[in-house]
């Protein structure tokens, strides 16, 4: 949903320095959105109408097989870039984004940006940066799988999903990002319930020992 609030708009401007990554008064198209809870920001398969700079909430990044697996390829929260892939490849959208919690992000237009954009080589530093993040994020995240066992893997995923005091995310999603058979998950969940750490409830679990939980995922810090 497009916001008509400048002030908020100049100020998410202002913190994040926007207008430093851009060589060229493109910045001054960005238009400020909010997305809400659950609502997709990308599609696969569409075009990229806007790219996005996230400046509020968190989002899960995420793809579909052709046999309908789904797959969490990682979360991203402010300030981070959305698109830029799509951006250089001009392709549609090969990945799916989600809000986890409401949204605000910048956007620009990519009919009337794009080509700007492509000859900003100040913001495509930018760009080149975020992508070897991403890189680096992903080997972490799979240095991670293979470091530490399945009940410190899960509390850090519950610690970047959690909506307050509730855990609601597809346990075979989840199965997936950690690298775990969806039994095996299973049997770490029923572990944490009989241990008080995890209250069953209809559409998800209720984390009755967050404190515990936010132990075990600080050491993978």
């Amino acid at each position: 949903m497009l916001l008509n609030e400048p002030e908020l708009l100049k100020g998410y401007i202002q913190n994040y320095r926007v207008s430093e990554l851009f060589s060229t008064p493109v910045w001054r198209q960005l238009r400020l959105y909010r997305f809400r809870r659950g609502e997709n920001i990308y599609l696969e398969g569409e075009p990229l109408r806007e790219l996005y700079l996230l400046v509020s909430g968190q989002v899960k990044v995420f793809r579909t097989y052709n046999n309908g697996r789904v797959s969490v390829v990682e979360f991203c929260s402010a300030f981070d870039l959305l698109g830029e892939v799509e951006l250089v490849d001009a392709r549609g959208t090969t990945i799916a984004v989600q809000a986890m919690r409401e949204c605000h992000c910048l956007g620009l237009s990519m009919s009337e940006c794009r080509e700007e954009l492509l000859r900003d080589y100040t913001f495509l530093a930018f760009v080149a940066r975020r992508l070897g993040e991403r890189l680096g994020s992903i080997s972490n995240h799979q240095s991670l799988n293979a470091s530490y066992s399945v009940e410190v893997r899960l509390a850090r995923y519950i610690h970047y999903t959690r909506r307050g005091d509730m855990f609601e995310e597809r346990l075979t999603e989840a199965a997936d990002y950690l690298g775990v058979s969806y039994r095996h998950l299973q049997r770490t969940i029923a572990r944490f319930c009989a241990e008080g750490v995890l209250e069953r409830t209809k559409g998800g679990y209720r984390l009755l020992r967050g404190d515990y939980l936010e132990e075990l995922y600080k050491k993978t810090l």
